[in-house]
C-alpha cells in the first residue's frame, strides 16, 4: 500500500485536532439546539441513554480498533482485514441487543422520547463504522483527509438539522438523532478508505488470538468508557432534574477533550513505529495546550454564569461552575491520555489497562462520594479529581529511564 507524504508530528496532530474540535462544535451547537427545545429533565435522560449505549458499545469493540490501528501502523495489513471482519460481527450483534433494551424501556414507557431511542441502534452502527475508518486512516498516515472528512460530515449534517428542527418536521429529540446518524454516514462516505486489498489477507489467527492480542486496548478503552459513567450515577443518586444541568457541561468539555484525544491518535502509532522525533514534538504541543487550557479555564470562571445563561437560557445558569470544573480536569487529561498511548503504541497495552482499571476503582469512590454530598458539583469534582490522579501516575512513569523514546 502506497502512503502519503510523511507530514510533521504536531501538523497531523493539529489536522485531527481540527477535525475533531468542528465535529465536537457541531454536536455542541446540535445539543444546545435541543436544550433549547426541551426540558432539562428530557435533555438528561437523553444524556443517560446516549451513555449507555457508549458503554455498551465499548464493551463491545473488545479493543478490536485500537488493535486493528495498531497493525496498520506496523504493516500488518493481512491481520487488520481479520480484526475488521471480526469487529463488524460484534457491532451487529451490538446493535441487536440495543434495539431489544429500547423495546423493553418503550414497552414501559411508550412516550414519544423513549419511542425516539429506537435511533440509538442505526446510530450506532454508522458512528462505530465512521470511528474505525478514521482511526485507520490516521494509522495510515491520512490525517488531513481523514480529518476532513470527519468534519463535513457533521457539519452538513447540522445544517440539516437546523432546517428540520425550522419546519418542526419530526420532534426535537428525533432530530437530534437524526442529526448523529446523518453526520456518520456522510463522513464515513468522505473518509477515504485505506483497507487493504484481500490479496493481502493473511490465513485467519483465530477469534482467541486476535481478541488475546486486543485485549489490553479493550480494558483501558473499557475503563475510560466506565469513568464517563458520570451522568448515569448522577441521574441514579440525584434525579433526572439534576443530570439536565449537568448534561451540557458534560458534553460540553468533549470538544476540549479532543485535544488530548487528537496528539494520543497520533502518538500511538508513532510509538509504535518507534518514532522518538515524533513523540518528542507531541510532548511538547501536549504542554502547551495544557497551560492554555488553564488560562481558558480562568477566564471562563469570571463569564460563564452569564454566557450559559444567555445562549441557553436562565435555567441553564447553574451549569456555568460545573463546566469550569470539568475543565480543570481537561487540562489534567492532556498528558495523561497522550502519555497512555505512548505506552499502548510502544507494547506496554497490559500497564495502560491495569492504570485504568485503578482509575474506575478511584472514579466511582470519588464520584459518588461526591455526588451524595454535593449533588451536581460534587461530580464534577470528582471527574476532575479522577484525571488529576491519572496525570499524577503517569507523570511518575514518564520520569523514569526505561520510558519509550527516551
Amino acid at each position: 500500500m502506497s502512503r502519503p507524504r510523511r507530514r510533521g508530528a504536531l501538523a497531523e496532530a493539529f489536522a485531527v485536532y481540527g477535525g475533531r474540535i468542528t465535529s465536537a462544535l457541531a454536536q455542541a451547537v446540535a445539543l444546545v439546539i435541543l436544550a433549547r427545545l426541551v426540558t432539562p429533565a428530557t435533555l438528561g435522560t437523553v444524556a443517560v441513554y446516549v451513555a449507555v449505549v457508549n458503554l455498551i458499545v465499548g464493551i463491545a469493540d473488545l479493543g478490536l480498533q485500537s488493535s486493528a490501528s495498531r497493525a496498520l501502523a506496523r504493516g500488518e495489513q493481512g491481520k487488520v482485514l481479520w480484526i475488521v471482519a471480526y469487529r463488524a460481527r460484534f457491532m451487529l450483534a451490538t446493535a441487536v441487543l440495543v434495539t431489544l433494551i429500547i423495546t423493553l424501556a418503550h414497552a414501559v414507557d411508550s412516550s414519544s422520547v423513549t419511542g425516539a431511542f429506537f435511533l440509538l441502534a442505526p446510530w450506532l452502527l454508522a458512528e462505530t463504522f465512521n470511528s474505525l475508518r478514521i482511526s485507520l486512516a490516521i494509522a495510515d498516515q491520512r490525517s488531513v483527509r481523514a480529518a476532513s472528512s470527519l468534519a463535513l460530515g457533521r457539519l452538513l449534517a447540522l445544517g440539516a438539522l437546523y432546517a428540520i428542527t425550522r419546519q418542526q418536521w419530526f420532534e426535537p429529540v428525533v432530530s437530534y438523532f437524526l442529526f448523529l446518524i446523518g453526520s456518520a454516514v456522510v463522513s464515513s462516505f468522505l473518509a477515504p478508505s485505506v483497507l487493504p486489498g484481500r490479496d493481502c489477507q493473511a490465513p485467519s489467527p483465530g477469534l482467541r488470538a486476535v481478541l488475546n492480542e486486543a485485549r489490553p486496548f479493550w480494558l483501558a478503552s473499557l475503563s475510560g468508557q466506565a469513568r464517563s459513567m458520570d451522568t448515569v450515577l448522577l441521574s441514579a443518586l440525584a434525579g433526572v432534574s439534576a443530570t439536565g444541568l449537568y448534561a451540557f457541561p458534560s458534553r460540553a468539555v468533549a470538544p476540549l477533550r479532543l485535544v488530548a484525544t487528537s496528539l494520543a491518535a497520533i502518538a500511538m502509532p508513532s510509538a509504535a513505529r518507534r518514532d522518538s522525533h515524533h513523540l518528542a514534538v507531541l510532548e511538547r504541543g501536549m504542554w502547551t495546550a495544557a497551560l492554555g487550557f488553564v488560562a481558558l479555564t480562568t477566564g471562563f470562571w469570571a463569564i460563564g454564569d452569564q454566557a450559559l445563561s444567555w445562549l441557553l437560557g436562565a435555567a441553564y445558569g447553574d451549569s456555568a461552575p460545573l463546566l469550569a470544573i470539568l475543565m480543570l480536569g481537561v487540562a489534567a487529561n492532556i498528558p495523561g491520555a497522550m502519555w497512555s498511548a505512548v505506552l499502548q503504541g510502544a507494547g506496554r497495552a497490559g500497564l495502560v489497562a491495569r492504570m485504568g482499571f485503578a482509575l474506575v476503582l478511584v472514579f466511582l469512590v470519588v464520584v459518588t462520594a461526591g455526588i451524595l454530598c454535593f449533588g451536581a458539583l460534587g461530580a464534577a469534582w470528582g471527574v476532575t479529581a479522577t484525571y488529576f490522579s491519572q496525570f499524577v501516575i503517569m507523570l511518575a512513569l514518564r520520569v523514569r529511564k526505561d520510558w519509550p523514546g527516551g
